[in-house]
């Protein structure tokens, strides 16, 4: 008996060593964040991926991993968009896998497993092992990265994300490896302000990377841990962090002003919704928009392909729903100042990042493509998560205090469980639609009917195959929804064109500059339509009506000179 117990005790002991805690972890949290993936293994190159990775011929020569430094995203100077680590990755990814698209699918799962992975280190830094994978693990399901992972150049968000997160993590650990009250040293210092390079240069809502960097040296550690350090002695000890990456901030600028010719973005390529707004508006749009977006950020329960004024309808002066939405913020910046007030940080901090990681995509500093999109929430779910990471520890310390151990693993595991499991099956049917256009657009159109957009995404797929009576169908029908929309009324008067309805398309152009009198693109494309119509005379009496657009387009002289 002693015998059979010593012969049993080994192997024992070797299976523990093997299956720790912390290996069993890893691996459900690997497999969590894969596992609602891995059908996009099987898709193409989707929307976007077309126009920035298959349309662009520079991508697909080992030349082009040199020239993505140099060329903007789009291969289009006037979409204001400069990132050129994204760039890098789908040039080296088109050359090593001959242009497969699995390629590329499988490196946005990667990227993404490995920021859940990071995220776990960072929750580690201030909870419980069990609170931070916990956290980690709502993380990974969060169907609100599906648009994010499942489409090959959303992945931006994640690469931002990933190499945020290790900018972040490098800057704490210089800070805890460093004498105490000694200022950061250069090597942490260089490695942080590569990473925060690397991060900006992935996408541009990486550029407030520093200043959350600064809130977690600041105040996210446990409460067990050395004193927090004041606000004056953070910025002092890292010093050489924040001027590193200040230059590294200034080069990429400087980098986007030579490749893209200029700092801002053509209007033409911002949203309409609020091309024309100044920040008054767009403010009070935007704020009546936030308990969309905090649902979005903690029950993503629906998801869409695309938000438009029938989601986030612009405003120009306040509501209801916006003032509601500020003092919500309000109230939940005091709460967390309360509890910082008594020593602990770590709400704060993770508030600051939500609000430091959505605020380049929020429509606020400047007006951007979209409205809303659920992929530029990617980078601030990680507060989300860190915020329930500082539930989960707080819960399991009350229910620990009065049940034990055990009690408080039940009382917090089994519902993160159970939130974490309906995260997964909200995100892997939500991920089948971005297997092709077709798919996608129709999905579009199911989900949010009264969005335009999804509509004239599927007229232009139409239409692109030759297919113009289905073309118009669906563009009519975004037009219906969204007569103002120019690009639309461009689309759509092209297909009436090209269909022989010169009529038609000429009374669509003339309602059209009733609708939105403030775009040129409208008005060219109606004059020239009159003029040929109607003639030159048509064209001068029109003109003559109507003053002048003030405009230094090449279009609109010519048509001024009667050579459109």
């Amino acid at each position: 008996m002693n015998s059979a117990t010593s012969s049993a005790s080994p192997s024992r002991s070797r299976w523990q060593r093997i299956f720790t805690a912390e290996r069993v972890a890893l691996f459900v949290l690997i497999l969590a964040a894969a596992l609602p993936y891995l059908a996009s293994l099987t898709f193409g190159f989707v929307y976007d991926d077309l126009g920035v990775i298959v349309e662009v011929p520079s991508r697909h020569t080992w030349l082009g991993v040199l020239q993505a430094w140099v060329q903007s995203y789009w291969g289009n100077p006037e979409t204001g968009l400069y990132r050129p680590v994204a760039q890098f990755m789908y040039a080296l990814l088109w050359n090593v896998g001959g242009g497969k698209p699995w390629l590329f699918h499988l490196y946005a799962i990667a990227i993404h497993v490995g920021t859940s992975l990071c995220v776990w280190w960072l929750l580690g830094r201030a909870t419980t092992k069990w609170a931070a994978f916990f956290g980690a693990l709502l993380f990974a399901v969060d169907p609100v990265h599906v648009e994010a992972v499942a489409n090959i150049v959303n992945s931006s968000e994640v690469l931002v994300a990933l190499f945020g997160i290790a900018c972040i993590a490098a800057v704490m650990r210089a800070w805890s490896g460093a004498e105490p009250g000694a200022a950061i040293g250069w090597r942490g210092a260089l490695l942080a302000a590569l990473l925060y390079a690397l991060a900006i240069g992935s996408k541009e809502s990486g550029a407030g990377v520093p200043a959350i960097a600064f809130l977690c040296v600041w105040g996210w550690r446990a409460l067990d841990s050395s004193p927090a350090p004041r606000f004056l002695e953070v910025l002092r000890r890292g010093w050489r962090v924040w001027a590193l990456c200040t230059v590294a901030l200034v080069g990429m600028v400087t980098a986007r002003y030579f490749v893209l010719g200029g700092l801002t973005v053509s209007q033409h390529w911002v949203t309409h919704e609020v091309r024309n707004f100044g920040f008054a508006p767009r403010f009070w749009t935007m704020t009546a928009a936030w308990p969309l977006i905090g649902k979005l950020l903690v029950w993503p329960s629906t998801l869409r392909m695309h938000y438009g004024s029938d989601a986030v309808p612009p405003l120009t002066e306040p509501t209801l729903w916006a003032t509601l939405s500020l003092i919500t913020a309000a109230l939940l910046v005091l709460v967390a100042s309360l509890i910082a007030r008594r020593g602990d940080r770590r709400p704060l901090v993770a508030l600051g990042w939500v609000a430091i990681a959505f605020l380049p995509a929020s429509n606020l500093l400047v007006p951007t493509g979209q409205l809303l999109a659920e992929r530029t929430l990617y980078f601030p779910t990680v507060g989300v998560a860190m915020l329930a990471a500082w539930g989960i520890d707080r819960i399991q310390g009350v229910v620990r205090a009065v049940g034990g151990v055990l009690a408080s693993h039940l009382a917090t595991g089994i519902p993160a469980a159970a939130i974490a499991a309906c995260g997964l099956l909200v995100a892997y049917p939500s991920v089948i639609p971005w297997q092709d256009n077709y798919t996608l657009f129709l999905w579009g159109i199911q989900t949010a009917p009264l969005a335009s957009r999804p509509w004239q995404l599927m007229g232009d797929l139409y239409a692109n195959k030759g297919d113009h009576l289905k073309a118009i169908k669906y563009l009519q029908r975004a037009h219906a929804l969204e007569p103002e929309n120019d690009n639309i009324v461009f689309f759509y008067a092209q297909e009436l064109h090209a269909i022989g309805a010169y009529e038609g398309e000429l009374a669509l152009l003339r309602d059209a500059t009733k609708e939105n009198p403030e775009s040129e693109q409208t008005w060219v494309m109606y004059l020239v339509a009159l003029g040929t119509r109607r003639g030159a005379d048509s064209v001068l009496a029109e003109l003559a009506r109507v003053p002048a657009h003030d405009s230094t387009s090449l279009n609109w002289k010519a048509v001024m000179k009667g050579e459109a």
